[in-house]
């Protein structure tokens, strides 16, 4: 299957956005700047439109070759859990037997074994120290649980108002419960980000003449979104809008059908950061980035202080703390994705979705 490393780039804007926003001073402008809710956002959107390219590309070459549509989910489902599910619950192991510093509440465990941590920081209206960021990996998991079932087996006449009626829905749930903030982190509240991603998807495989057309008319609305963006890192009050999940969704789909249209025939604009083989490997190991950023810097700077009577956070200048993190966090991110994930990602292999020998390459894969 083809592969798109442009999307890798963008993986890796999105978790720079969040680990800067994470790790500047709560307020600040580099916080605003950095917003890591934009870089959430952009993974929602991007997760739902590879999720739903493979379910109806899969979906077409099942009808077609006359296979049952549940083995498209069963090796779906295979693939997903050698992706997502080992270092997670790696790490999830490796917080019982941590010291309590790290968790501020011991009942969050049942919560974070069954990927509901979003529920869980609903009930209690509060974030939960060095594991609150896992909240929009249960909500991922949660989409994954529901959308196969619904893209595989909705009649493909009514696909397009599917998808779209998912989408009213989560703009309709941030608007409808503005005054409960904490309502954004159910999954629900992000089918306008995750919806979005998959029309685009739905435009490919069944409408790909209209695409041209489709980039062309989200232009003016990603300006706009853009201009109100920017403008919005200046209000303090801007992080309780709903409508800010919509102009990141609008903004990053532009980006997504603008890299896939664009880059076919080289016309990409900024390549140097689209190709760059940096930005390219960040993205690869983007989910580990994510999956550690909020802990693993904590740890070694614990480690460090019990060893060696050395706290980075109080003897080294701020930047250069800042700097000693982004260190710590990409070596354990790489050696992760290097010892762990790439290895059993090549058992995937032995799951593919079309086993025909002649059978045509999509243009992505997950």
């Amino acid at each position: 299957m083809k592969y798109i490393k442009e999307l890798d780039s963008l993986r890796a804007i999105a978790i720079l956005l969040v680990i800067i926003g994470h790790w500047s001073p709560p307020g600040s402008i580099l916080q605003k700047l950095f917003d890591a809710d934009f870089g959430v956002n952009i993974f929602f959107v991007l997760s739902g439109f590879l999720i739903t390219w493979i379910l109806l590309t899969n979906r077409e070459r099942a009808s077609s070759n006359g296979e049952g549509k549940l083995s498209v989910i069963g090796n779906f489902y295979i693939r997903r859990t050698l992706r997502i599910f080992p270092i997670y619950y790696l790490c999830i192991i490796f917080f019982v037997f941590f010291p309590k510093d790290l968790i501020d509440d011991s009942s969050v465990y049942p919560w974070l074994f069954t990927y509901t941590t979003n529920l869980y920081f609903f009930i209690i209206q509060r974030w939960d120290g060095h594991i609150s960021h896992l909240w929009s990996l249960a909500v991922e998991e949660q989409f994954y649980l529901l959308w196969p079932s619904v893209m595989l087996f909705t009649n493909e006449k009514y696909l397009r108002y599917v998808i779209l009626t998912f989408i009213g829905m989560g703009v309709c749930c941030q608007f409808f419960f503005i005054s409960r903030p904490m309502i954004n982190f159910f999954t629900i509240s992000c089918f306008s980000a995750f919806g979005a991603g998959a029309f685009l998807a739905y435009l490919f495989v069944y409408e790909p003449n209209t695409i041209i057309k489709f980039l062309k008319f989200l232009k003016f609305p990603a300006i706009v979104a853009l201009v109100l963006i920017i403008f919005g890192v200046f209000q303090s009050r801007w992080s309780s809008l709903p409508m800010q999940r919509v102009l990141h969704s609008i903004l990053a789909l532009y980006t997504i059908t603008y890299i896939i249209l664009k880059r076919e025939k080289g016309a990409v604009r900024f390549n140097f950061i689209w190709k760059s083989k940096v930005m390219i490997l960040i993205g690869k190991i983007s989910y580990g980035l994510y999956l550690y950023h909020g802990f693993v810097p904590f740890l070694v700077s614990n480690f460090m202080q019990k060893n060696f009577h050395f706290r980075p956070e109080n003897e080294l200048n701020p930047i250069v703390f800042f700097l000693f993190k982004c260190v710590v966090v990409f070596v354990v991110s790489l050696l992760s994705w290097m010892i762990i994930e790439k290895p059993l990602l090549s058992l995937k292999k032995h799951f593919e979705y079309n086993k025909q020998k002649n059978a045509k390459p999509a243009i992505i894969t997950i």
